[in-house]
């Protein structure tokens, strides 16, 4: 397969790599041209501009962007006609969420989340504890990992 990676930081960066060593073909972009040049000289990668991930013929991007580019980034990939694969979070905010997901849908497009945490047994119980009202309405909630 071939992706486009848009946002050459730590974790575009990582899903380049492991994307090559599965054997699938990448095409870098990054805002700051030198990121992607290099990374793309690094893994024997390809560059792209702005005007030419269409003209890739790429299967999906995987949007690595800061948050607030986000959507923009994925409502563009849709309207390419490109599944999307968005880092964590969606967005910095919920505006427009829904109309991209509509626009996917309409589409026959996949726009996925990356976040591993979501299938975690506790985060699931904590989950199915407050659906089910047994810890009431949550007003607040923080959490991390231990070590």
């Amino acid at each position: 397969m071939k992706f486009a990676i848009i946002g050459c930081g730590s974790i575009g960066s990582r899903h380049a790599r492991n994307l090559i060593s599965l054997g699938h073909e990448v095409f870098l972009h990054d805002v700051m041209e030198n990121k992607a040049t290099t990374l793309a000289q690094e893994l024997s990668a390809k560059v792209y501009d702005d005007t030419t991930p269409a003209d890739a013929h790429v299967d999906a991007w995987i949007i690595c962007t800061p948050p607030f580019k986000h959507l923009e980034t994925a409502k563009l990939a849709i309207t390419q006609g490109f599944h999307a694969f968005i880092e964590k979070p969606i967005s910095h905010t919920i505006d427009g969420v829904g109309d991209l997901l509509k626009r996917a849908n309409e589409s026959g497009l996949t726009v996925a989340v990356g976040y591993q945490l979501r299938f975690d047994n506790g985060l699931l119980k904590m989950k199915e504890l407050i659906d089910t009202g047994v810890i009431g309405d949550v007003l607040h909630a923080f959490g991390c990992r231990g070590p």
